[in-house]
């Protein structure tokens, strides 16, 4: 009778411990299953609700024991730049996640730098623009590509009221870049050391911020870089203020 009850309880031991090591393995792929399909669920509506005029597809959803939490990845099928994660509680709550600041920063970042580029543009076609034989001209700012914590603060701070923009001179004092291709009869290092200075008075009287300007010089009558160009990358603004201009800009040729 006792090596009937050993035996009974032995097996009841090796059931419980095998429902434990099944409850075990369930609870670090899904975590409570009820807990699972709600989270899920929650993680479905909260896209939804956020972006309601946006098509996102639930492409990742899983639960991570170590945090715990649940994650749902996100892919926008017109827009892959706006891709997110989210992260859920057992209760399906969604926790405050970076990536959706990094959505909203990166709204911000555009609409600064399609604000900087609309500010180039009507600066350059002013009748004083230095540059004649101007062949192309364009600014990148580059806030977009660089969503970083510091670039997310900074555009977080910004509540746009109606008519006002950002602070363009210091996002441009961080990354604005300049772009100017020409065509020049004298095509030399004196020269372009004249045109920068040009520019630089000029983008200055207008209180246009950037950083580095970078000029393309083509011999007259030329389409394409031949052996005459002259190519002189992302040259700094202290630079060109620089008396002795023409002398540094070797250090900006481009071979």
């Amino acid at each position: 009778m006792k090596k009937n009850n050993i035996g009974k309880i032995a097996g009841i031991l090796m059931i419980v411990f095998v429902v434990l090591i099944l409850a075990g393995f369930v609870y670090i792929r899904i975590g409570n299953p009820v807990s699972y399909f709600l989270a899920k669920y929650s993680a479905e509506d909260y896209a939804k609700e956020e972006f309601p005029d946006e098509d996102y597809k639930l492409v990742d959803f899983g639960f991570d024991f170590v945090g715990p939490y649940y994650y749902a990845y996100f892919e926008n099928t017109e827009a892959p730049d706006r891709n997110f994660y989210i992260h859920l509680n057992s209760f399906g709550k969604v926790s405050e996640s970076a990536n959706k600041l990094v959505i909203d920063a990166h709204e911000k970042a555009m609409a600064l730098e399609n604000e900087y580029d609309d500010f180039f543009r009507e600066v350059i076609a002013d009748e004083s623009f230095p540059i004649k034989d101007l062949r192309n001209a364009s600014v990148l700012l580059d806030v977009a590509y660089r969503i970083d914590e510091e670039v997310i603060a900074y555009l977080k701070s910004y509540e746009l009221p109606e008519g006002k923009g950002y602070d363009l001179e210091k996002m441009a004092g961080e990354s604005g870049n300049i772009f100017i291709e020409m065509n020049e009869k004298n095509v030399s290092f004196e020269t372009a050391a004249k045109r920068l200075k040009h520019l630089d008075e000029f983008f200055t009287g207008k209180d246009f911020p950037y950083l580095d300007i970078t000029l393309i010089m083509l011999k007259d009558g030329t389409d394409y870089l031949d052996d005459d160009s002259l190519v002189l990358l992302s040259v700094p603004k202290e630079v060109i203020e620089a008396d002795d201009l023409a002398e540094k800009l070797h250090d900006y040729i481009s071979e």
